[in-house]
């Protein structure tokens, strides 16, 4: 689970002590430890993260300029992914192997096509010397791959305005600026 749950988790009440028992009865912790929303009087642990997975390989908290509130980057191994390939058949089309199939076709003489006297039976022979070169200058190979997540969501678009608001957020917490922030919030 994580979010934005508005509770004050730097804090040591009766209600955060509650909450976390509660948590641990479910197996379930709190990992977060440092505050997710600094401004130029506070900083606070507003954002959580709770989970069950023990074997979480990171987490990290960063501004990136898209919200007051900081970004929890959170590492969790796939290990399911890595190690389930799959084999996909592919041929490998290289300039050398190009360069083979044009040989190959040239060595041909094709006489085999021109005794054919019906079209069909000469089109059948025709192929079968075609896909002959063919599959040797090109054979199939089967190769092991592991899938890999992409993140291609990210669009420049979205750096651009990732790397403006954070400009604008570090002016807002440096000085207490009103127009700057009133730039901000409207951007």
């Amino acid at each position: 689970m994580c979010g934005d749950w508005n509770i004050y988790f730097l804090e040591t009440s009766l209600h955060i002590r509650e909450l976390n028992n509660l948590l641990l009865q479910y197996n379930l912790k709190h990992i977060v430890n440092v505050p997710t929303r600094i401004t130029k009087n506070t900083a606070t642990l507003l954002d959580v993260v709770i989970t069950n997975e023990k074997s979480i390989n990171s987490l990290k908290v960063m501004d990136l300029g898209l919200s007051d509130h900081y970004a929890q980057i959170l590492t969790i191994p796939l290990s399911y992914f890595s190690k389930i390939p799959h084999r996909i058949i592919r041929r490998k089309f290289s300039e050398a192997n190009v360069q083979e199939f044009f040989y190959l076709l040239n060595q041909v003489t094709w006489q085999e096509v021109y005794v054919e006297l019906d079209v069909s039976a000469k089109f059948s022979t025709f192929m079968d010397v075609f896909l002959h070169c063919y599959n040797n200058a090109f054979p199939i190979k089967t190769v092991y791959v592991r899938d890999t997540i992409k993140n291609n969501w990210i669009t420049q678009g979205i750096k651009t305005s990732s790397k403006k608001m954070l400009l604008l957020d570090n002016q807002r917490k440096t000085t207490f600026y009103k127009k700057g922030y009133e730039i901000y919030r409207a951007v």
